[in-house]
């Protein structure tokens, strides 16, 4: 079986809720989840992740209303994806970027 590569990129707006990655039906995939602030004024980030058939909730997050810190990056490692499920994210000022990289498999 070959890996195909993922690289997934997004900057969101401002307190919106988005969907950075899904994966699609039967497939799985893992990979690291990287965050970094652009801004000099500290950003709050959280990344959840959503499991098939389920809704963003208390018990999705993986990191919630983490300080993003200018000039440093946050990282979450050894995410795994199953059939459908996806990773949302949201920056509370709009200045963090996240990347998910990793492969499907």
């Amino acid at each position: 079986m070959a890996l195909e590569p993922i690289l997934s990129e997004l900057k969101p707006t401002a307190a919106s809720d988005q969907t950075l990655y899904s994966a699609n039906i039967g497939e799985t995939a893992t990979g690291t989840i990287f965050c970094i602030n652009q801004s000099e004024a500290n950003d709050k980030i959280n990344v959840a992740l959503v499991t098939s058939g389920n809704v963003l909730s208390n018990s999705s997050y993986l990191c919630y209303e983490t300080i993003a810190y200018y000039g440093q990056s946050v990282y979450l490692q050894e995410i795994y994806l199953g059939s459908q499920d996806s990773i949302v994210i949201r920056s509370s000022n709009g200045s963090t970027s996240f990347t998910f990289t990793g492969y499907k498999l």
